[in-house]
């Protein structure tokens, strides 16, 4: 008997005991294919090898079936110490084939590696690294195990809420479990607000770099943030139905808990007047610009109580200065507040400190 053979008798033993232990069905390949062991147990070692040779090579896969979302963690070990140098070469691919993760191990050392991964099959496939053809065999043991994340919405590698129609619909004060898995970055969320608020999400996330968006279903971007560690964030909402998109380009856990309250003055962010300069009969006012508000009210009064006032708006948020003409007065009282636009509804800061202008 050759050696080629020899490895695969070798291997077709070693199958035969994995099957009798754990009541596997194991297919012996012939050169070229690969021995393929299916719906291994977590917790379980078990033990083969991969050959390299001129007649064909030798190559050993193990389907791994994933019940949920969760973490799943593989212990690889090169057990042939025989003097010369091995390489076990191992690849894991999910049910598309598309490669999610892989490495290699020489001599009798040892791999540990954990991978994010959703519901779902997977493979893992040993081979011999070196691949020179001079007949190279590599003994091998294999032991993983599975820890479920608990996710509120479970998804799978080929049912997932990457997409609008996928999202998944969250209530106030309940609690959500995601995670991000390998070939995993998005998940979408969809929520109502049925009167105009304050809506907070807190999260608390083992991921840092996580960004969330929130649009509204005409596809109007309202908010974006970075998510770092245990976060905060509070937008202002109209009344509507809206889009929530956590995405993150690593892996792992996040929770969050969204809540409403009512809107108050406190909620939307004041500025103030910098400068009033009179020029002749003209009053160039500049306040400090502010994003996320709709613009700006300033008021001129000829009292201190801004009893008797001429009022003016500025409807973009951008601008940060205006000319106001004042023709009699000798001296005015000048204030500033910011508003947004919420639903049909319209929403103004506090005032301002007020800033005492005299004419020349």
């Amino acid at each position: 008997m050759n050696k080629k053979g020899f490895i695969k008798n070798l291997l077709s033993v070693s199958s035969l005991a994995v099957a009798l232990s754990t009541g596997l069905s194991v297919n012996l390949a012939s050169a070229d294919e690969t021995t393929d062991t299916s719906n291994i147990e977590f917790g379980t070692e078990y033990k083969g090898a991969v050959y390299d040779g001129l007649e064909g090579d030798i190559n050993t896969s193990y389907t791994i079936t994933v019940p949920s979302s969760g973490k799943v963690s593989f212990s690889i070990l090169v057990n042939l110490d025989d003097g010369n140098s091995h390489d076990l070469e191992y690849t894991l691919t999910d049910t598309n084939g598309v490669k999610c993760y892989s490495g290699s191990a020489q001599d009798t050392e040892k791999a540990e590696f954990a991978c994010d991964l959703l519901a779902g099959t997977y493979k893992i496939n040993f081979s011999e690294g070196w691949a020179n053809g001079l007949g190279d065999y590599t003994q091998y043991s294999l032991t993983t195990n599975f820890q479920a994340y608990e996710e509120t919405f479970s998804e799978t590698t080929t049912a997932n809420d990457n997409i609008k129609e996928n999202a998944n619909v969250i209530t106030e004060k309940t609690d959500i479990k995601g995670m991000f898995a390998l070939g995993d970055t998005i998940d979408m969320y969809r929520f109502k607000v049925t009167k105009a608020g304050k809506y907070s999400i807190k999260f608390v996330a083992g991921i840092n770099g996580m960004t969330l968006n929130i649009e509204n279903t005409f596809g109007e971007y309202k908010y974006s943030d970075t998510i770092n560690g245990n976060d905060k964030h509070t937008y202002v909402l109209g009344k509507g139905t809206y889009y929530l998109t956590v995405k993150s380009n690593n892996t792992g856990f996040y929770n969050f808990k969204t809540s409403v309250s009512n809107l108050s003055t406190s909620t939307i962010k004041k500025t103030s007047v910098k400068k009033a300069i009179p020029t002749g009969k003209n009053i160039t006012v500049k306040w400090t610009r502010k994003s996320d508000v709709n613009g700006y009210f300033l008021q001129v009064a000829t009292d201190a109580k801004f009893k008797h006032v001429v009022k003016y708006y500025v409807n973009d948020f951008r601008l940060s200065s205006l000319n106001i003409y004042n023709k009699k007065n000798s001296k005015v009282y000048i204030r500033i507040c910011t508003y947004t636009k919420v639903g049909d509804k319209t929403v103004y800061s506090d005032w301002s400190k007020s800033k005492k202008v005299k004419l020349k």
